[in-house]
């Protein structure tokens, strides 16, 4: 088999989305499958050897994304040439945009994730008056996708209403020899905190839409009840000097190195995250197989990976108040927290990469042919929440 990928970033280990795009080249490569990857930011020491890139500017709300400027043209000659047998769509942008246009012209089914709920980031933009713009797009591209395969089943619910088809429930894994209990650290734990200090978590990129107001104002309520906690945080973005300058009990460590962050969860005491845009939750995954008991709010992806006060708790959305009392509770009831952590560790080794990837290339596999577009339509690719 032979793929074409198209991805807003080829940066390895930049984000979630790219960590999930090489877990499963990966597990293609490992299918003799051949890639050829296009995107506006490449990575000449990524494990994809073809890649080509286009031309971008800065996206403005976060210079660290790009947005490509695809010449149609070239890239149809680029994936002409190269014949694919299928095409994968990372990002509903305007290089995906353009790629299905492509696929269309040249017949070339095409596939998409949809990894990144943006029509929910619109509030924290004052954006919301371009709502049913965005819904507009979002219906017209992913419809014009053979498949789109949807991490949660909230999510998948919610496109459904919004009028998209083929949509496919299949969940992201977690990579449980890199996250895991005995990745703690106990010099590295003391390195950031003193010994009678509890670390809550929260590793993510930090801008509006991870709800940090929301954790801010969390982190200023519990700071005036108790002191023996301190809010580390794992992760860059366009605010961290606005929060790091604002957040009392706090310590920013910027982006880690995968290695470290795994030490980070395994040593940590609580994982809090309060965002409500999370089409799956890829970094609340990581910090159960870690055995780290999450508090979450109650919204989309985030939410269906936790049963409350089984493997972790359920704070109200966008309340301050509520995600301080459930981790105000943890801080507090140490067995309360250990049950929740062992059980959150017990749960994420249902989430299998193995078992997730090998339907995942079934489902490249089987569109290429006309007549299993019909599995598509009935649904035949979802699986059962695990």
């Amino acid at each position: 088999m032979k793929i074409v990928i198209t991805a807003g970033s080829l940066k390895e280990n930049e984000d979630g989305v790219t960590r999930v795009l090489y877990r499963q080249v990966e597990y293609l490569r490992q299918h003799n499958v051949d890639f050829l990857a296009i995107s506006p930011k490449t990575d000449a020491n990524a494990k994809i050897n073809n890649q080509f890139s286009v031309s971008y500017i800065p996206f403005p709300l976060y210079t660290n994304y790009k947005v490509s400027l695809p010449k149609k043209e070239k890239i149809k000659r680029i994936i002409a040439s190269y014949e694919p047998d299928i095409v994968y769509i990372n990002s509903p942008c305007s290089l995906g945009y353009v790629s299905i246009k492509i696929c269309k012209e040249l017949g070339i089914p095409a596939v998409a994730t949809y990894h990144t709920h943006f029509p929910s980031y619109l509030r924290y933009y004052r954006l919301s008056i371009f709502e049913k713009l965005v819904w507009k797009y979002v219906r017209y591209f992913y419809n014009h996708c053979d498949a789109v395969i949807v991490p949660s089943t909230t999510v998948l619910e919610e496109l459904k209403y919004y009028g998209i088809d083929n949509l496919v429930y299949l969940p992201h894994g977690v990579d449980t020899n890199l996250f895991n209990p005995n990745k703690n650290n106990i010099d590295f734990r003391n390195t950031l905190v003193p010994p009678d200090k509890k670390i809550v978590l929260f590793v993510g990129r930090i801008v509006k839409e991870k709800n940090f107001d929301v954790l801010e104002d969390a982190i200023r309520i519990l700071s005036s009840k108790r002191d023996d906690f301190v809010l580390v945080v794992a992760g860059d973005g366009p605010y961290l000097r606005h929060y790091q300058k604002r957040i009392p009990n706090s310590l920013f460590l910027g982006k880690l190195d995968p290695e470290r962050l795994s030490n980070l969860y395994a040593s940590s005491d609580i994982f809090a995250f309060p965002s409500v845009t999370e089409s799956f939750g890829n970094v609340i995954l990581e910090a159960m197989a870690s055995g780290l008991p999450p508090v979450v709010a109650n919204s989309f992806g985030a939410s269906e990976l936790i049963k409350h006060n089984h493997d972790g708790l359920l704070a109200e959305p966008n309340d301050s108040f509520s995600l301080a009392e459930n981790i105000d509770y943890l801080l507090s009831n140490d067995d309360s927290r250990r049950r929740l952590g062992y059980n959150a560790y017990q749960k994420s080794l249902n989430y299998s990469w193995d078992s997730i990837l090998s339907i995942f290339y079934n489902i490249l596999t089987q569109i290429t042919s006309l007549e299993d577009k019909e599995l598509i339509e009935k649904g035949n690719f979802e699986i059962d929440k695990v």
